[in-house]
């Protein structure tokens, strides 16, 4: 069915969102708008035209179900970048989750070999978040295949591309880059190690679609390369499957199982909820609030920044400092999104006193707009 357009033809109207219109089911009102508390989701429906714009707002993130992880991942969209996509009602979906847990880094693997898949699990100390704990079959952080003429490929003009695949669900999906010399392979660099894989995965270089030799025809023999696993009956990964609801302090995971002194880090999604100026002021003439740091706290064991920082892109906080004169109050015109707390730093003219301004880190309502396309 063609759609209609041109002038005077408006986009089609708002249709009930979800859950969808179902036998013995309240009647849905049709709407463009809605607005999610933190921690609420919504699942996006399919659009009877065909496809949604969505515009996500400052706080709530667009995602889909992985079905490697079993997780849901954001599309790191930006402060209010709308998206088009398709639903299938079940897959994607909207959701604020501000001041909820959303990953985890590994801080310590445990006792080698002695973890199991079968017995680990992993339990918030406050809140009602899930985890699913991944034990082993990660890849070494550094592929120690000796390249030479044979194996590092002849005829390359740029790098290719390396390509690994997912191990079965639930696991973290690991993958690399290449480097030349020349127009061969010298190395790999591991970005992300995986984690869960249950034998070795191989490794596949394919030519750059844009590398003039591949296209020119004198790229001739493909680098080949093997990788073994690591980490057997240690902790790899932690998985967020449910983020439960907004806390005021990240809890603390217990890991249980067979082994010993695993141990993971919560990462939350952060904005700052209100700010304390602990010491006054005088002379402001300008002030402009801003902000640094606010990154995920605990130092990372393995190499999987595909899963332990995925939800969202991190952006500052930025305020305004007044009355001009002496510094009252902060006015946030970006209460910011972190995986940490920041330091607030006033970079405004104070010619007396400097001010200490100290975060409460928290969460906020957002509202998300929904438009058939």
């Amino acid at each position: 069915m063609q759609g209609l357009s041109g002038p005077g033809q408006n986009l089609p109207p708002p249709q009930p969102m979800y859950p969808a219109q179902l036998t013995n089911a309240p009647n849905i009102p049709a709407t463009n708008t809605i607005t999610l508390a933190p921690g609420q989701a919504l699942p996006i429906p399919p659009s009877p035209t065909g496809g949604w714009v969505v515009r996500p707002g400052a706080f709530v993130v667009i995602q889909f179900f992985d079905p490697v992880t079993l997780t849901w991942r954001g599309f790191n969209t930006s402060r209010g970048d709308p998206m088009r996509l398709a639903s299938d009602g079940f897959n994607y979906r909207v959701a604020n989750m501000t001041g909820c847990p959303v990953s985890a880094i590994v801080t310590t693997l445990g006792t080698a070999g002695s973890y199991f898949q079968s017995n680990t699990s992993v339990a918030p100390g406050v809140g009602n978040s899930t985890w699913q704990a991944i034990v082993g079959g990660a890849i070494n952080p550094t592929i120690t295949s000796t390249f030479n003429s044979a194996t590092g490929g002849v005829g390359y003009g740029v790098a290719p591309l390396v390509f690994i695949p997912s191990p079965p669900p639930p696991g973290v999906a690991a993958s690399a880059i290449a480097y030349l010399s020349t127009s061969s392979v010298v190395s790999i660099g591991v970005i992300n190690q995986g984690a869960g894989y249950p034998v070795a995965p191989p490794l596949l270089f394919l030519p750059n679609p844009t590398d003039p030799n591949y296209l020119s025809g004198t790229y001739t023999t493909p680098a080949v390369a093997t990788v073994g696993l690591e980490y057997a009956g240690r902790l790899t990964a932690v998985l967020c499957t449910n983020n439960g609801v907004p806390v005021s302090t990240m809890p603390s995971l217990a890991i249980s199982g067979s082994g010993a002194s695993a141990a993971a880090t919560v990462v939350p999604m952060w904005t700052v909820a209100s700010t304390t100026l602990t010491a006054g002021g005088g002379n402001l003439t300008s002030g402009v609030v801003i902000s640094g740091g606010g990154t995920a706290a605990g130092t990372p064991v393995m190499t999987n920044p595909a899963t332990e920082l995925n939800t969202a892109i991190p952006r500052q906080f930025v305020g305004l400092a007044g009355p001009t004169g002496t510094l009252a109050s902060i006015a946030a015109t970006d209460s910011g999104l972190f995986f940490g707390t920041p330091t607030l730093v006033l970079a405004g003219t104070l010619a007396t006193t400097v001010t200490s301004i100290t975060p409460t880190m928290g969460s906020t309502p957002d509202t998300v707009i929904f438009q058939p396309s």
